[in-house]
């Protein structure tokens, strides 16, 4: 789920506890677990995008999902690219950032809709975009789109924080819940509504 944060909150850490919300595939779903290994890898992608035209960029393209059962990739990214407008897309078809109204939904190629939704570089001077990923998850695509009359370089710098993670016993949950002492993942399908 995409979480645009203000403030970037420190990656997670060896030792801390991580509790999947509802949405999650069976296995995760409303479950805790502690990172065992954190590793964090920058990953830098440059583009460029024709005036006026968006590209779909899918981040199991590009290496942002995991291909073991026991990692989690916690992704924060920043853009540069002055007339590029980045909009979540998850599931890859959907638009994650809509109004509720229909038809009130970001449309790139129409000027009236065009602003709905999407982060630019203005944004990013403030805060981070934060992914969560596992293995076979739902695709996660962000579009871009070229809002300047020339064609535009972008680059979206990300820090991949690979985790290797195991579940706690059911008594260490219960305890860590009562203690709040977890950061929890939301899934789009628990925070859509």
């Amino acid at each position: 789920m995409p979480e645009y944060i203000a403030t970037v909150e420190p990656l997670l850490k060896v030792g801390q506890y991580v509790r999947f919300s509802e949405g999650w595939e069976e296995k995760y779903a409303e479950q805790v677990y502690v990172v065992e290994a954190a590793q964090q890898i920058p990953r830098k992608l440059w583009l460029v995008i024709q005036n006026g035209i968006y590209y779909d960029l899918d981040l199991k393209d590009v290496g942002f999902y995991p291909t073991s059962p026991k990692s989690l990739y916690e992704i924060v990214f920043k853009m540069r690219g002055e007339n590029i407008i980045l909009y979540p897309r998850l599931p890859s078809t959907e638009y994650f950032n809509k109004l509720e109204e229909p038809g009130f939904t970001p449309e790139p190629l129409d000027d009236n809709l065009r602003y709905i939704g999407g982060y630019t570089e203005e944004d990013f001077k403030e805060g981070r975009l934060r992914e969560y990923t596992i293995k076979d998850m739902d695709k996660i695509v962000y579009r871009l789109y070229n809002d300047s009359p020339e064609d535009e370089h972008i680059r979206l710098e990300a820090i991949v924080n690979r985790l290797k993670i195991r579940r706690v016993s059911d008594e260490v949950a219960r305890r860590v819940l009562e203690q709040v002492r977890y950061r929890d993942i939301p899934h789009y399908k628990a925070v859509r509504w």
